[in-house]
């Protein structure tokens, strides 16, 4: 059996550390938390992530041309290779360190797209994001989309603080960029299923509790 990682996609807000928290005591040696290796890197000196940043593009120089070239679609370039580069890296750390075959996770690849585009792009071409996935063949992630309805996710903002560019929008407002930009989350995780003949599981807007237990009935169904 090959490595795949099961990433969890969806809005800030809709769930995704808290039902890896969750599944932890169950799965602890297939969890690979994206918050703490996040943390540690950026406890590390500048030299130090310049060298390990630059070795991983050196060292996965295709994947990153293919991720550079289409980062020049947006006006925010840098921000989007960054971030997608840097899911890359967690990547090869993930099959380098962890043994398991079965990896969950949150936040990874798919979310990098989402999150990159989500906050700093306006105008989004999906016909691009389609061409980029087909051609970045990177086919060993399982994701789990977490629905999540908007009124909610709007009082997640408020503790989470991910419209940090949008301080100035009111409820009203920041609820209507959701409603414009929400399904785009839906969208990359379903079509990286189509191209790379995954199946499209997605998680509705439950409680946490009927939500962890749908990614558990979820997990379990693709480790058998």
């Amino acid at each position: 059996m090959k490595k795949i990682i099961i990433e969890l996609t969806g809005l800030q807000g809709s769930g995704k550390t808290s039902i890896i928290n969750a599944l932890n005591p169950k799965y602890e040696k297939n969890v690979f938390y994206c918050e703490i290796f996040n943390k540690n890197y950026n406890n590390l000196k500048i030299y130090k992530k310049f060298i390990i940043r630059l070795f991983s593009i050196l060292k996965n120089i295709k994947i990153n041309w293919k991720i550079f070239k289409f980062s020049l679609s947006f006006e925010k370039r840098l921000i989007v290779f960054n971030k997608l580069s840097y899911s890359i890296y967690k990547i090869n750390y993930i099959n380098k360190y962890y043994k398991s075959k079965i990896i969950i996770t949150d936040e990874l690849f798919l979310h990098s797209i989402f999150s990159s585009l989500f906050l700093y792009e306006n105008k989004i071409n999906k016909t691009k994001i389609e061409k980029f996935l087909k051609n970045i063949i990177l086919n060993k992630i399982q994701p789990i989309y977490i629905d999540v309805k908007y009124d909610e996710q709007i009082i997640n903002t408020k503790k989470r603080n991910i419209f940090k560019l949008y301080d100035n929008l009111q409820d009203e407002e920041k609820k209507e960029l959701l409603v414009k930009k929400g399904n785009l989350s839906e969208f990359i995780t379903n079509k990286y299923c189509e191209i790379y003949n995954r199946p499209f599981l997605k998680v509705p807007s439950l409680s946490l509790k009927e939500k962890i237990h749908k990614v558990e009935e979820y997990i379990d169904l693709i480790i058998k």
